[in-house]
């Protein structure tokens, strides 16, 4: 595990633009106020988390350290060798469209059953080009919570340590998404509670710290026409004090109890809060893809489909392909590592992949008519938009 690394500045977060805190000031001055609570107090609407400028120039991430990971030489790197793709025969291409009958609904197989000899089949390749950028981004705020007497590391503990000296992983390379929070080292401290003012009660904003609301049922008489019952059991209509005020006109808030006061959200009555730096990790993985082909399949059926992995590449930093049977995927591995640049986060690893989806154009007669489908991927998909028998006896094309 890595050694904890501190550093000497850090950003703040709601302070004024491009502001930079010596983390040193951190451990000057009064001990027994703490020199983050007298630094927090000097941020504007230090109110919590909520009164942070997303926008501000101060919420962008820490600097980053320089790649310590391996970046392959380009003069010696050598790209791995592409393999070859299979070929499917005439008895798998006929089983192929069969099958695919069973699965569509009003699909007769006449057509497919006469099928004797296929005219010809032509055998292509398509190229699907995938890139994947597994990234991390760290940011901090800063962030509360009720103080309950649990300990505090607060900087009479040690220097506090930078965002990135923080060592973390995530669970698994190349996942979608993934993200983590922690509390920075040494940036902890108590201060009273700015919202109640360290009294742990607020004034009830539904009655307006009055405790008692003006009673609807009687419209604030106490009085009201509704049917009791009189000493006989008997249901008899009249004027009668108002059961839900109690004939007083007005009625306890229910906010509030009729206490004419709440907990204070912020500290939760407890009256003093713990503030501290918030470590925010993110890792995130982009993708980009580019799909090549000379058959009439659309491409977004044939990235779908499993193929053979005839390249695959795993490096810290990759260059672009530089062999490939088609040059267009040596310009979309190019676009693509250009476009995927993140100045605020770590690139920790880098992986691009050549999947070959092999695609046959199976062209037979079908009443003295030359017809064609197609059969791609390695578990033999079926496109075929012009198959004569799509729809059966009864059925209509609306």
């Amino acid at each position: 595990m890595a050694e904890l690394q501190p550093c000497p500045v850090l950003h703040v977060y709601g302070t004024r633009p491009n502001k930079i805190v010596d983390l040193r000031q951190y451990i000057r001055g009064n001990r027994r106020i703490g020199p983050i609570t007298r630094r927090l107090s000097r941020i504007p609407n230090a109110g919590g988390p909520d009164s942070v400028d997303k926008n501000d120039p101060g919420s962008l991430p820490p600097p980053m350290p320089p790649l310590s990971t391996s970046v392959p030489d380009k003069a010696t790197y050598k790209q791995p060798e592409m393999q070859e793709v299979p070929v499917i025969s005439h008895d798998r291409a006929k089983k192929a469209l069969l099958d695919h009958i069973e699965t569509q609904c009003c699909w007769g197989k006449g057509a497919a059953n006469k099928i004797t000899t296929f005219e010809n089949l032509e055998s292509s390749t398509t190229y699907h080009y995938t890139l994947e950028t597994f990234t991390e981004t760290r940011s901090t705020q800063w962030q509360m919570e009720p103080f309950r007497g649990q300990f505090i590391d607060g900087p009479e503990n040690g220097i506090p340590v930078h965002p990135w000296g923080i060592p973390l992983t995530s669970v698994e390379q190349f996942r979608d998404f993934e993200t983590r929070s922690m509390e920075v080292p040494h940036t902890a401290s108590v201060r009273p509670c700015h919202r109640c003012q360290a009294g742990g009660f607020l004034i009830c904003a539904g009655c307006e710290g009055r405790g008692r609301l003006y009673c609807g049922m009687c419209k604030g008489k106490g009085r009201r026409q509704q049917r009791v019952k009189d000493s006989q059991g008997v249901w008899r209509s009249g004027v009668h004090k108002c059961d839900v005020c109690d004939g007083s006109g007005k009625k306890p808030c229910s906010r509030c109890n009729g206490t004419a006061r709440v907990t204070c959200p912020s500290c939760q009555g407890q009256t003093r809060l713990k503030w501290y730096i918030q470590l925010l990790v993110t890792w995130k993985t982009y993708k980009g893809d580019h799909a090549v082909g000379k058959s009439n399949v659309p491409k977004v059926l044939v990235t779908r489909v499993p193929g053979t992995i005839a390249f695959e590449d795993v490096q810290p930093m990759l260059y672009p392909i530089t062999k490939s049977p088609d040059p267009e995927i040596m310009t979309a591995s190019a676009r693509l590592l250009a476009e995927q640049k993140f100045p605020h986060s770590l690139i920790l690893m880098q992986r691009h992949k050549i999947k070959v989806v092999p695609v046959t154009k199976c062209e037979y007669r079908h009443n003295n008519k030359l017809m064609s489908y197609y059969v791609y991927g390695l578990d033999c998909r079926v496109h075929a938009p012009d198959y004569p028998d799509q729809c059966c006896y009864g059925c209509e094309i609306m």
